[in-house]
Formats: C-alpha cells, structure tokens, sequence
C-alpha cells in the first residue's frame, strides 16, 4: 500500500521527519531498546540565526514527537497489549502511516510520529496513541504522553 504523503509541513520537514524516524527504526529493530542518546523527541537545532544571512525555513521547523512506548519505555511496557483486551499478543507494523501528524497548540504546533500494531488473535490494527490503548498503559507512561500534550499547550 502507498503511503500517503501530509501537505500540512515543509518538504524539509518531511525530510527531517523521515530521517529522525529511520534514526529510531534502526535503533529499536528486533529486539533492542534504543540507547540513551535516541530521544523520543526531535527539537531543530535552530542554528542559522547566529549567521550572516539566517535560513528563515528554521524559524517553521516543528519538534517531533516519536511514541513508542514498548521501545521508550521498555521497562514498564515490556509488551503492547489488545485495545480490544483479547489474549493476542499485537505485532509491530511500522510507523503510521501518512508521515507525521500535525498537532495544533495554544503555544505552538508540533508532530506526532506514532507507531502501529496488528493484533495476530482479533485482527485489529492500532496506533500508539489510540486512547484505548494509553488507558491500559501504567500511568508513569501515560504521563509520558501527557507531557508530550502538555508541551504543546
């Protein structure tokens, strides 16, 4: 299947946003859990200003936000359960499909990488940041999630 292309950031951003989420497949591909310098979060280094003649592109450059929480948080979430509580064990798909979602905020507008799983038992296919799914996260992780919120607000 194609992969839809979102209209609603930069080329740039979209480029930065497959490279950061290609960073994190390469990262957590198997079994491994991404090292400490692999952040869940992409800020843009903002860098330009300090030129002669600043690259204005870097004033719209959006923080990315990546949710995986059996990857980021692995010791809490060893494994995803069924949003439809059945006795299936949900297998990674990949990231969601379509790019990055774009996130509106009081303060500023974000993007949200989530990744997707199929259920092998019910057949169902979800995101990370489906909300049946948070509420059956422990709550530290759900805060994860909610400071993601929160940082855009």
């Amino acid at each position: 299947m194609a992969q839809r292309i979102r209209t609603r950031y930069s080329k740039k951003q979209a480029e930065i946003v497959e490279s950061e989420s290609k960073k994190i497949l390469e990262a957590c591909k198997g079994m491994q859990i991404p090292s400490k310098n692999i952040s869940e979060w992409y800020h843009s280094p903002n860098n330009s200003h300090r030129l002669l003649i600043p690259n204005l592109e870097d004033n719209y450059i959006m923080s990315i936000f990546f949710w995986r929480p059996e990857k980021f948080y692995n010791q809490y979430v060893p494994t995803i359960p069924c949003v439809n509580s059945c006795s299936g064990v949900p297998k990674s798909k990949g990231w969601a499909d379509g790019g990055a979602r774009l996130i509106y905020g009081l303060n500023r507008n974000v993007l949200l990488r989530s990744w997707s799983y199929t259920c092998e038992e019910c057949n169902t296919t979800f995101y990370a940041h489906d909300e049946r799914l948070l509420k059956k996260l422990p709550n530290h992780v759900q805060l994860g999630k909610i400071i993601y919120i929160l940082f855009i607000y």
